[in-house]
């Protein structure tokens, strides 16, 4: 009986606010009340469904890359600092990396225990954002003292499309966002008590966002920038109000995490460098390595495709005049918010113009970003709620009636992206190609084709959907020239047995796949397998890779 009465007392609080009574403030219950607003949010979003998918839609391409390395953990086929992919690429191996492999490792764990699941990957991913979005409660209700406004901004961030499709997948950047969100978490409740364990607290959770993601290393930057400001003085305060009484405690562990992140960039750099270097991006890709006509393209894929995605059109307005409205009251803002919200719009613009070139293509770019979104609102209401002798307005129940059906139209327009990025053109690779692959493994196994063998996906411009999808190492068009006789020469003798394609072959223009090619062994949805080796007069040298 007791889960029930909680959650009847949680929605009496709600109804409360909006009768205007006098409980605006229920920390007890706003934990619960946030749990169902994510679960109910879920259902519209088709969680559920999407649950038990294999890795399709928008960026397909990365996903499979970080199924790649986990599985190769959960095979053995790796370890901890030598991850690989099931594409072989140029040392016949496949090692290559760019995040650090925490997340894939711990989950090729949970598969050990329970099976190879992906919804295991996609089930923890969301668990973790729930904890990250719980955390942003806390932080919101510790400056507000008002549940209902923090209650609104953190279900706003579980409205952009980008981080609702991202919570319940497989890449690193939601991840990376929400171990940020924990470790603000930790920094101001350092900020409230001074007890020096929650900064520690703090780095270690900023530490693992920044691995995880380099671009999330804004928060940590900014947090050293207000460190500093505070101690030469550029904003003074007084004894009471100075945030950083143990400065030996704080430079130590930015230090140590400022090593551990250069370490690790290094080793990744050495590594790729050795193996297969160039496979994952490890560096940056700026504007001004673009053309004018680039960059045009650029803002133009960013406003017609990808805007929509990262908030509901009338959020971003929301936004943009909260913003304003902190820099034009600033002597009316919490100084520290204040500060840390420019200094993370600062950031903002230097991500920006740093990874200037994937942003029109790559929606996950803007992900770690979003914590700018949740400083405005925080510093915005923070502002408010703290001068509601001079904002009565934000008290009003009308507001309040409105402030929620703004909530549900940006959930419902989230809710649409969604079913677009599973049912519409932004999944039309893998419902009209690819797929025959995600079922072809038995198949596969029932031809003898074991997971030792190695093949060639011929039509696969990526580097490991398809090799991944059928559980099968060996290499695909990234990086092996298919319409060069002595590139497939290569993958032959580095010990490919079968080709797989789901496009017919132009003999014609392609004499030499005549050659290759010993004889069909076997047809699959819309996918043909050969058995393919070399001609009888055999090459007896060894062959150079042409594609190095």
């Amino acid at each position: 009986m007791k889960p029930y009465f909680t959650i009847g007392k949680s929605l009496k609080c709600f109804k409360d606010i909006l009768a205007h009574k006098s409980v605006t403030f229920f920390p007890k219950y706003s934990p619960i009340v946030l749990l169902i607003i994510i679960l109910c949010f879920a259902y519209f979003y088709n969680y559920q469904e999407i649950l038990t998918l294999r890795p399709q839609g928008p960026h397909q391409w990365r996903q499979c890359d970080c199924l790649s390395i986990t599985s190769k953990f959960y095979l053995n086929e790796s370890s901890f600092f030598q991850p690989e992919v099931y594409n072989l690429l140029h040392d016949n191996e496949g090692k290559t990396a760019s995040d650090f492999p925490l997340v894939y490792y711990i989950v090729s764990l949970l598969w050990k225990i329970f099976g190879k699941h992906e919804w295991i990957y996609r089930l923890l991913n969301f668990i973790l954002s729930i904890f990250g979005m719980l955390a942003l409660l806390r932080i919101f209700e510790g400056f507000l003292k008002e549940s209902f406004w923090s209650l609104f901004s953190v279900g706003i961030l579980f409205t952009s499309g980008i981080y609702v499709y991202y919570s319940l997948n497989f890449l690193m950047n939601t991840t990376a966002l929400n171990m940020v969100f924990i470790g603000w978490y930790f920094f101001f409740r350092y900020y409230r008590n001074g007890h020096s364990k929650h900064l520690y607290f703090t780095f270690i959770f900023f530490l693992l966002g920044g691995l995880l993601k380099m671009s999330s290393l804004i928060s940590f930057i900014a947090l050293c920038a207000l460190f500093t400001f505070e101690w030469i003085g550029v904003f003074q305060r007084k004894s009471r109000e100075i945030i950083f009484r143990n400065k030996l405690a704080f430079l130590a562990s930015a230090f140590i995490v400022s090593v551990i992140i250069v370490l690790w960039l290094l080793y990744i750099s050495s590594y790729n460098q050795e193996h297969n270097s160039g496979v994952f991006l490890v560096g940056i890709l700026p504007i001004w390595e673009l053309s004018r006509d680039e960059i045009s393209g650029i803002i133009d894929n960013i406003r017609h495709i990808w805007l929509e995605e990262y908030f509901y059109n009338p959020i971003h307005y929301l936004l943009i005049s909260c913003l304003l409205c902190i820099w034009g009251f600033f002597k009316r803002s919490n100084r520290t918010l204040l500060i840390l919200t420019s200094l993370i719009a600062i950031g903002f613009a230097g991500i920006v113009l740093l990874f200037f070139s994937p942003l029109g293509q790559h929606d996950y770019y803007v992900i770690d970003l979003l914590i700018l979104s949740v400083f405005i609102m925080l510093t915005f209401f923070a502002m408010v709620l703290g001068n509601r002798s001079r904002y009565r307005i934000i008290d009003l129940s009308i507001l309040k009636v409105l402030a929620l059906a703004l909530l549900i139209l940006s959930m419902l327009h989230a809710s649409e992206g969604q079913e677009n990025r599973f049912t519409g053109w932004m999944n039309q690779q893998h419902t009209t190609e690819f797929y025959g692959y995600a079922t072809i493994e038995p198949y596969l196994d029932s031809l003898g084709i074991s997971c030792d063998s190695k093949v060639i996906s011929m039509n696969d411009p990526s580097i490991n959907i398809t090799l991944y999808l059928m559980n099968r190492q060996g290499w695909s068009k990234y990086g092996t020239n298919m319409h060069d006789s002595t590139a497939i020469a290569h993958r032959i003798e580095m010990g490919a047995e079968y080709l797989l394609h789901h496009k017919e072959i132009d003999f014609a223009s392609e004499p030499h796949w005549s050659c290759f090619i010993e004889k069909e062994v076997g047809k699959y949805e819309n996918i043909t397998i050969h058995k393919i080796g070399f001609p009888d007069d055999q090459i007896s040298e060894p062959l150079p890779d042409p594609s190095r």
